[in-house]
């Protein structure tokens, strides 16, 4: 899937804005890809999510987050949510959310190279290992990315979908480019032997 938002700023302006050394811009966009932009588990780690998960999963009633559809967003009217208190029903429903971002995280996008023969692998695991997200003289911005193994993710998104996403943020147009060479390429790839199988 490749998301276009209207009307926003080009990867041209942005790096534009980022050289410019507007700091107000620049904490402001970092701290939006940071919310939609993460390479971690929510408030925990691998090792927490898999102690959880071999608990978890001995009990009977357990369904794997992949094999299940989300809960939607409670539509709550209660007082506390009116006001700006903390509804017990709305924060039982994030408490969900992460439970379920982590274990989809944990269950199907860490990274384990099969290729040990290859010297490097070839989907570029493990990734750059950062504490917080920074922004070179040039304007590229490198992402917090805690977990090496792990791909880039929108947990919305993996909520969502409940498998594998990978979410790369286009900041050029040369990714941009190749990025749509690829979806060309995989989707004519496909058609073509869906054609030959038909005929």
């Amino acid at each position: 899937m490749l998301l276009w938002i209207n009307n926003s700023l080009t990867p041209q302006e942005i790096q534009e804005r980022l050289m410019s050394k507007d700091s107000e811009f620049q904490k402001e966009i970092i701290g939006y890809f940071e919310s939609m932009h993460q390479g971690e588990f929510i408030d925990t780690t691998l090792e927490e999510v898999k102690c959880y998960l071999n608990a978890v999963e001995k009990d009977p009633e357990y369904a794997p987050p992949t094999m299940v559809l989300p809960d939607p967003a409670p539509d709550c009217k209660c007082l506390e949510c009116q006001g700006d208190g903390e509804c017990h029903i709305v924060h039982s429903w994030w408490e969900k959310f992460r439970t379920r971002v982590n274990d989809i995280l944990a269950c199907t996008n860490i990274h384990q190279c099969k290729n040990v023969w290859l010297e490097k692998c070839k989907a570029r695991f493990p990734r750059e290992y950062r504490t917080e997200t920074a922004v070179d003289q040039e304007g590229h911005i490198f992402f917090r990315h805690m977990e090496p193994n792990l791909n880039t993710i929108t947990s919305a998104l993996t909520y969502m979908l409940g498998c594998n996403t990978d979410v790369s943020n286009l900041q050029s147009g040369t990714s941009i480019k190749a990025v749509l060479m690829y979806i060309t390429d995989y989707i004519t790839k496909i058609l073509s032997s869906y054609i030959v199988y038909f005929k």
